[in-house]
C-alpha cells in the first residue's frame, strides 16, 4: 500500500495500510553538513568496480593496528584502476579499465576504508557508470574520496599510512603450475577442513602430483584426505595453507578453474583464474603465504 508521511516541527506520522507510526523529529540544524563531491577524475563500469572491490576486500585485515591493512589501496592510472589489499598473510590485486579525466603525470594513490568501500560498491553495482573523484590534486595530499552513481553519491575520509610496494611481493617467475576445477577443490577443502579446527590441525596440505591433487588434514590418529583432478605443469610438491584463506581466494576468482602457481613449499603461491586457453588470468591475482608444517 502507499506510504504517507506527514511532519511538522516536532513530530512525524508514517502510515501504510492499517499501520500507523508516530515518532519525534530532530532539529534540522543538528544534522551535519555533508561534504561536496570531490572533483571527478574518471568513470568506471559499476559492475566491474563492485567486483574489483569485493575481490580485494576479502584480503583486508579487520581492526588491525596498522590502519592501512584495514583498507584498500586505489591507484588511479591513465587507463586503469588498480585495487590492492593485504593482511600480512595474503595479498589481493585487481585491475580494471576506466575512462580517466585527469591529464596529470601523477598517478593518485589513496587508501580507502575497506568496509566503507565494500558497502558503497555493492550499492553502486547496478549503475552503468561510477564516477570516482578525489579532493585536491597535483601535489596536494588527498583526504576525501567521492563516488557517484546515477542517483547516489558517497564520500569517505581516507586512511593515512604507507601501503607496501605490493608489486615486488609477487615472485618474478614460477617453477610449476597446477590447474584445478574451482568447485571441486572448494568442496574438498570444506570437507577435509572439518578436522582443521583444533590448534594442532590448522592447515590443509595440498600434495600436488601429475593428474591429482590430494588434500589432507591431521595425522594418523585423527585426519581426513580427499583427492581432486589437477593438470600439473612442472614439479610435484606439497604445500600447506590456512583453509579459510584458500577458500576466500578461490571464491573471489569468478572463474570455473584456478591456476595455482608455486615454487618451493615455503614461498608465496599465486591463485589466478584460468583463461579460455588454461593460462593464468593477470587481471586478478591472489597471493597466499603457505603454512610451515613438520
Amino acid at each position: 500500500a502507499p506510504v504517507r508521511i506527514l511532519a511538522d516541527a516536532s513530530r512525524a506520522t508514517i502510515s501504510c495500510g492499517r499501520a500507523r507510526f508516530s515518532i519525534p523529529v530532530l532539529p534540522e540544524s543538528d544534522h551535519p553538513h555533508l561534504p561536496s563531491q570531490p572533483r571527478a577524475l574518471g568513470r568506471a563500469r559499476g559492475d566491474l568496480f563492485a567486483a574489483a572491490v569485493a575481490q580485494t576486500y576479502v584480503a583486508t585485515a579487520r581492526n588491525d593496528s596498522y590502519n592501512y591493512m584495514n583498507g584498500i589501496k586505489l591507484e588511479l592510472g591513465a587507463d586503469q584502476l588498480t585495487f590492492a589489499a593485504t593482511d600480512r598473510y595474503r595479498l589481493a590485486v585487481r585491475e580494471i579499465g576506466w575512462t580517466s579525466e585527469s591529464f596529470s603525470d601523477e598517478v593518485p594513490e589513496v587508501i580507502v576504508p575497506g568496509r566503507s568501500l565494500s558497502d558503497v560498491a555493492k550499492a553502486l553495482a547496478g549503475d552503468p557508470l561510477v564516477q570516482v573523484g578525489l579532493d585536491g590534486g597535483g601535489g596536494i595530499e588527498h583526504r576525501l574520496l567521492g563516488l557517484q552513481g546515477e542517483n547516489r553519491s558517497f564520500t569517505t575520509r581516507l586512511i593515512d599510512g604507507k601501503f607496501p610496494a605490493f608489486r615486488s611481493l609477487f615472485p618474478p617467475q614460477f617453477e610449476s603450475t597446477v590447474r584445478i576445477d574451482v568447485a571441486e577443490l572448494s568442496d574438498a577443502i570444506k570437507r577435509v577442513s572439518l578436522l582443521a579446527k583444533s590448534a594442532r590441525n590448522m592447515a590443509v596440505q595440498l600434495t600436488i602430483a601429475e593428474g591429482e591433487v590430494t588434500l589432507s588434514v591431521g595425522g594418523p590418529e585423527e585426519g581426513a584426505e580427499e583427492s581432486v583432478e589437477g593438470q600439473l605443469l612442472g614439479s610435484a610438491n606439497a604445500i600447506a595453507f590456512n583453509p579459510q584463506f584458500l577458500l576466500d581466494g578461490l571464491h573471489s576468482l569468478g572463474r570455473s578453474q584456478v591456476v595455482i602457481s608455486f615454487n618451493q613449499p615455503s614461498t608465496p603461491v599465486v591463485l589466478s583464474g584460468a583463461d579460455p586457453d588454461g593460462e593464468p588470468d593477470s587481471e586478478y591475482r591472489y597471493l597466499l603465504m603457505p603454512i610451515r608444517i613438520s
